[in-house]
């Protein structure tokens, strides 16, 4: 049967060994969305893939497909971007891995998603250059919902559509898909953690530059030292959240990772770690 083949730059999401000699890999490619990939020979052999199957690389990689195959075989993998720095620093590897996992949920089988691989990409740039991590978190979390079409309603009150107000504090509901304010929520006791009115207005504000990311092409290193420039301006309403109020950082992961947990309908693997190490 013959073979199409696709070169096409990707992120390993993760690998598992198959056989004796082989692995199964997931990878995020740019031009296919999500594909499941065999790598024959990859426990053998360890000049032909070599360290490849290292997390949060940008690759290159040539797969071969057969129209009734969804498993398609990697022929070829070469780095094309190396983080440095990410896998020397146990909370940077935390963010990195938690941020990995859900953009797998929230990807599909051979359905192109250029905007979530710009995304994803883009966190691993600020990881690598040192940028906070509680922002590039907080703002990974919330551009992966955008661009999968699942992001909350975090401009009004869902119940009495009054605008969020600074000093106010917030609900968010996920069986709703959006936030109440103290005033509408039904039984705030039940609510374990709540979200200032100061840090949602700094995410909204914030917002844009979801948009603004997928105006570069982060392959090319000129574009990849703006996106830093872009960073410090777009992210300031977040660092200044952080730097008033230190305490508000966990309320908000704690809120946003349930809201993810209930509408990917699974538990997080990666969120205990990433507690743990923050």
């Amino acid at each position: 049967m013959k073979e199409d083949n696709i070169s096409t730059r990707a992120f390993l999401l993760n690998s598992v060994n198959y056989g004796d000699n082989h692995k199964i890999i997931n990878l995020l490619t740019w031009k296919d969305g999500v594909r499941s990939a065999i790598a024959l020979g990859a426990r053998q052999s360890r000049k032909r893939f070599a360290g490849c199957f290292e997390p949060f690389n940008l690759l290159n990689v040539e797969l071969a497909s057969r129209s009734k195959s969804n498993l398609v075989r990697l022929h070829n993998a070469n780095y094309v971007w190396i983080n440095k720095k990410i896998r020397s620093h146990i909370n940077r590897i935390a963010v990195a891995a938690y941020l990995t996992e859900i953009t797998k949920e929230f990807t599909h089988e051979s359905l192109p998603c250029q905007d979530i691989f710009t995304s994803l990409f883009a966190a691993y740039i600020l990881l690598e250059n040192g940028f906070k991590i509680e922002s590039i978190l907080a703002f990974s979390m919330v551009s992966l919902l955008i661009h999968s079409g699942v992001s909350p309603n975090m401009d009004i009150c869902l119940s009495c559509k009054t605008p969020v107000n600074c000093g106010h504090t917030y609900y968010l509901q996920p069986s709703s898909g959006g936030i109440l304010c103290r005033w509408c929520e039904p039984s705030p006791s039940a609510s374990k953690y709540t979200l200032p009115g100061d840090l949602l207005l700094a995410i909204n504000k914030s917002i844009s530059f979801c948009f603004d990311i997928q105006s570069l092409n982060l392959f090319e290193q000129s574009d990849r030292d703006r996106l830093g420039q872009f960073w410090t301006k777009a992210i300031e309403f977040l660092e200044n959240c952080w730097q008033d109020n230190q305490n508000i950082f966990f309320p908000f992961l704690y809120t946003f990772n349930q809201y993810i947990t209930y509408t990917i309908e699974k538990e997080v693997k990666n969120f205990k770690f990433l507690i743990s190490v923050l």
